[in-house]
């Protein structure tokens, strides 16, 4: 492999962490969106049966 083609890990991690940050913010958005519309009962509702879902899912890979 090229040097060039070579990540350092430094950057890596900068590059994870960002990529994180813009998760988080998306969601964050999403969540508002939802509850803007649905109202709190019904968008929270949904939402937790989202994360729920994700979290079983995330849950599985792990085995």
């Amino acid at each position: 492999m090229a040097e060039e083609d070579v990540i350092k890990r430094a950057e890596a991690a900068v590059q994870v962490r960002q990529m994180g940050k813009m998760m988080a913010s998306l969601f964050c958005h999403m969540t508002k969106e939802v509850l803007r519309e649905l109202g709190e009962v019904r968008g929270t509702e949904l939402v937790g049966r989202a994360i729920k879902a994700y979290g079983s899912e995330r849950g599985g890979c792990l085995h």
